[in-house]
């Protein structure tokens, strides 16, 4: 499918900054609306609230919405104690509760990258692209990993590191369900009461998860619901893997044969993989 006019908003307004040394890239608040129209799954954008929409949770912090976020250009580099967003030395890896700590070293607005920021720009890239095989139409194959876009760096994985998400694991009720934060940004995590094993599964990414409660509503996501073991049965071009519980959730950069903007991947929260800084913008 064509790509459409990224001269409109809000691709017009994705611009790089550098912050305290920092290579970031800003993108703009945006408000969102899901519907479901005529059997089809449709998602809006628009720049300011009309009727039927919300502030897409990646703008939400402390329950106040913000102006916008700052997205590492880069994997953190660095240490622990001083992560940096820059084009030059190794990738810093670390366990996923030293990531989240290190993701907020450098002040109060900075944070680790969460699922939230990661499907804002899946989102982004579904609406520029009209389709859901963004690893076809951006990085070039099904396999294409190790892509830029919008500025950013392994938008969607490393090539040779797996990358840690905050705000998403399956660590809820006694290590079986899955939990994403609050999305008003208070960086508490929600229990979805969703199964793994049974609400989630292995597979190739047929129709996905939209069930809402208090704190969460999955429209916002892109969680599987039903998944098929065949490529050719599923209607995005990545598969999930969130069938164990117990697991913090990362982008697998290695192992894999899908990789796009909607896979994700469980793994143990001990396990040594790269992460991203970000930043609100008040």
């Amino acid at each position: 499918m064509a790509q459409i006019n990224t001269n409109r908003f809000p691709y017009n307004q994705i611009e790089d900054r550098t912050i305290d040394g920092n290579a970031m890239v800003y993108i703009p608040k945006v408000y969102v609306k899901n519907a479901t129209e005529n059997g089809l799954i449709k998602r809006y954008i628009s720049n300011v609230k009309k009727t039927g929409f919300h502030c897409h949770p990646a703008f939400m912090q402390s329950g106040h919405e913000v102006e916008g976020i700052l997205i590492g250009k880069y994997l953190a580099k660095g240490t622990t104690a001083a992560p940096t967003s820059v084009d030059t030395g190794e990738i810093l890896t670390t366990d996923l509760a030293t990531a989240q700590s290190a993701g907020k070293v450098l002040g109060a607005d900075w944070h680790m990258y969460n699922i939230y920021e990661h499907h804002l720009l899946a989102l982004l890239m579904l609406i520029e692209y009209g389709s859901t095989d963004l690893q076809n139409l951006i990085g070039g194959s099904a396999t294409a990993n190790g892509v830029t876009h919008y500025g950013i760096t392994d938008i969607w994985g490393s090539m040779t590191k797996n990358v840690w998400i905050d705000g998403i694991d399956t660590r809820g009720s006694n290590d079986t369900t899955l939990r994403v934060a609050d999305n008003l940004g208070n960086g508490t995590m929600v229990d979805t009461g969703l199964v793994c094993g049974t609400d989630l599964k292995n597979g190739w990414i047929v129709d996905l998860h939209d069930e809402s409660g208090e704190g969460y509503d999955l429209n916002d996501l892109f969680i599987g619901k039903n998944v098929s073991s065949a490529a050719s049965d599923g209607t995005f071009g990545d598969r999930q893997y969130l069938l164990t519980g117990g697991q913090g959730v990362c982008m697998d950069g290695r192992t894999y044969s899908s990789y796009g903007p909607f896979c994700l991947h469980c793994s143990t929260p001990s396990a040594s993989y790269a992460f991203r800084l970000a930043k609100y913008v008040a």
